[in-house]
């Protein structure tokens, strides 16, 4: 029997907006808008609400790399 029992304890949500470059396909970035956070209702049927975590005008860019940046 394990000591440790998995259980929600967060939901976070966010609109994503995901591109590739054609030429580059390990080179991703992603746009998150709108992301949100509740720690009630954590079942995945539940709604999306949640209290936001960035001002409405902010968006969190991540550029996701296998290696190092491209000399652009």
């Amino acid at each position: 029997m394990s000591a440790y029992t998995a259980r929600p304890r967060a939901y976070i949500a966010y609109d994503r907006v995901a591109l590739f470059a054609p030429d580059t396909p390990d080179l991703r970035v992603t746009f998150d808008s709108a992301i949100r956070w509740r720690g009630d209702l954590l079942w995945l049927y539940s709604p999306t609400l949640g209290k936001s975590v960035l001002p409405e005008d902010r968006v969190l860019m991540e550029i996701k790399i296998p290696g190092a940046l491209p000399l652009w």
